[in-house]
């Protein structure tokens, strides 16, 4: 049996996702809070939220957009 952890124990934003964990070795600290900022608020994969961010020189404003422009044109392969 789970011992109750309260609400904290639902909170996403607590603990790292692993696939952003898994990736994480080969980024900054800041490039990885960045890759997690983007994966959660565009739902993208941590791979594919690496990889928009590195094409946008690592602005999050600017990956973002270009993911909301893609998904609006209906070109979005991610």
């Amino acid at each position: 049996m789970r011992h109750y952890a309260g609400s904290e124990g639902w909170d996403a934003t607590r603990y790292p996702a692993p696939a952003v964990a898994a990736i994480s070795g080969a980024l900054s600290p800041t490039q990885v809070q960045a890759v997690e900022q983007l994966h959660q608020r565009m739902g993208l994969t941590p791979a594919d939220a690496t990889q928009c961010l590195q094409q946008h020189a690592w602005d999050i404003e600017r990956a973002a957009a270009a993911v909301q422009q893609m998904r609006t044109a209906g070109t979005c392969p991610m």
